[in-house]
């Protein structure tokens, strides 16, 4: 797994996610908000972490894509576990969100076909 390396341009799309992340972080601390992201290390986040996320954020992720994500986060080609901690949490976190965004889009669909 790809750790932060403080040599790589700081303004790769991984380093903006990871700060991105880093600052919603600390954010929810500051506001006594519940920290989904408390125990990630978010320099443990991954490239595959950051192309999910921009799923999560525009609404777009499919449930197929977020089981393609879980399965690659806990399991390895082997079928081994494999997950760090942080990325475990990571997925928590983005279930907690698609969670509710998965809801809304099935009550649209079901009263469009009503």
């Amino acid at each position: 797994m790809e750790r932060f390396n403080e040599t790589k341009e700081t303004g790769s799309p991984l380093a903006l996610f990871r700060a991105k992340m880093e600052a919603r972080k600390r954010a929810d601390i500051e506001r006594g908000a519940p920290v989904h992201l408390f125990e990630v290390d978010i320099a443990e986040l991954t490239d595959e972490d950051r192309e999910v996320w921009d799923k999560v954020e525009d609404s777009s992720i499919s449930r197929e894509e977020l089981r393609r994500y879980c399965d690659s986060v806990l399991y390895d080609e082997r079928g081994l576990k494999v997950a760090s901690r942080s990325r475990k949490d990571f997925l928590a976190f983005i279930n907690n969100v698609v969670a509710p965004m998965f809801l809304k889009r099935e009550e649209n669909e079901s009263t469009h076909k009503e």
